[in-house]
Formats: C-alpha cells, structure tokens, sequence
C-alpha cells in the first residue's frame, strides 16, 4: 500500500474519499475538500494536491461526484455543490440538521439527517422541498430508478417508493445497525455491526439463504 504525500496531504482527520476516473477527493473535518490529481502515468500510487475547496464553516463528513458536480455535506447543516470542472462554489442548500449520509440523481438528492429524517432537495433550490420522519436513523441510502433504499440503526433495509415517498416494505436479515447498502444489477449487499454482509436477490428483495 502506499499513502499519498503529507505535503499536501489534509490537516485532519479525513472523513470520507471519493473518486472518478481521474482525480481522488477527500473530505476532512479541517472543514475543506482535497482534489488530488493523478500524477506519474501508469502509476496509480503518485497523487499531488490540486486544489483545496473551502466553504463548510465545520467539518466536512460525506462526498460524492457525478461528471459536472462535487457534492459535500457538514456539520454544519449544509449541503454544497461544486463545479467538478473548476472547482468553484454553486449551492449551499440549509438542511438545519447534520446529513449522516446522502445520494442523489440527476436533479434531485435525499439525505438522512440525525434527527431522524429524510430529506427530499430539488438541486435547482436552495431548501428543501419535502421530508419523511423516520422512527429510526438512516446511516445509508441507496436510490436505483424510480425507489430507494435505507438501511438504519434498527437493523432494517427499508424498500421506498421514490414519487410518492411511500414504504413498500420492510426487510428483516440484520441483527445490528446497517452501515452500507452496495449493488450490482441483480443484487444488493448489506453490511451491519452484526459482522454479517447479506446478499440480497435484487428482483425479489430476499436474502440469499446461504449468507
């Protein structure tokens, strides 16, 4: 393994780390996001920083990115996007609580906050437009086409209708809180303080049977 130089390294400790085909972003309670380009070609290993974002007046605790935007959030109750191009500042969306974790698609992104809700932001809007009340934290969210998934501090992965914010059903398999929720395009894959992952059938949302 190999780390990438403290030079230009961050200044705290780092949150969350995210990447696309040509740069590595990471996210840091130092309150900044870190771009690092890739450097030597054809070795993976050499990263310099190119450019520090700077905005979130706390530290920054989730990421993401698509082609055209950087998406961070903070404890300071924001979400903010950034030009993925030049790096420069567009949204800060008020979410007047902490985002335990977010996702989005297209125009649109839900996130969990600690206090026990989801919230459902029009990117094009500053604030957010709807929110569910939750009676358990979410920790993760998974949106594939037109629902979504929430696996929480229950134990529970949660199947959402995405339009009209309804529950379609409630999945029981963890024994602890759901961390992590990944898929593929026929499965999904839970992890839990349980110390269990589980492997869900995509199409029949039931766990595989030999996990």
């Amino acid at each position: 393994s190999s780390g990438i130089n403290a030079e230009y390294g961050d200044t705290n400790s780092v949150s969350c780390v995210f990447f696309n085909k040509h740069h590595l972003i990471s996210a840091s309670l130092d309150k900044t996001l870190r771009v690092y380009q890739e450097g030597t070609v054809g070795d993976p290993t050499t990263y310099t920083c190119e450019n520090v974002l700077e905005g979130h007046e706390a530290g920054v605790t989730h990421g993401d990115m698509n082609e055209d935007h950087i998406f961070s959030s903070g404890e300071d109750l924001t979400i903010r996007l950034w030009c993925a191009k030049f790096y420069n500042p567009i949204r800060t969306i008020h979410c007047g609580a902490e985002i335990r974790h977010f996702t989005f698609d297209q125009d649109l992104i839900i996130a969990a906050t600690t206090e026990k809700k989801l919230l459902f932001v029009d990117m094009k809007r500053e604030l957010p437009s709807h929110s569910i009340d939750m009676v358990d934290t979410v920790n993760f969210i998974w949106l594939y086409g037109a629902r979504f998934l929430t696996g929480d501090s229950a134990g529970l992965l949660k199947e959402w209708d995405l339009p009209s914010g309804a529950l379609l059903r409630t999945l029981h398999g963890h024994m602890a809180e759901v961390y992590c929720i990944q898929a593929n395009k026929s499965q999904i894959f839970t992890s839990s303080f349980d110390g269990s992952i589980k492997i869900w059938y995509l199409s029949e949302l039931k766990p595989d049977p030999s996990n």
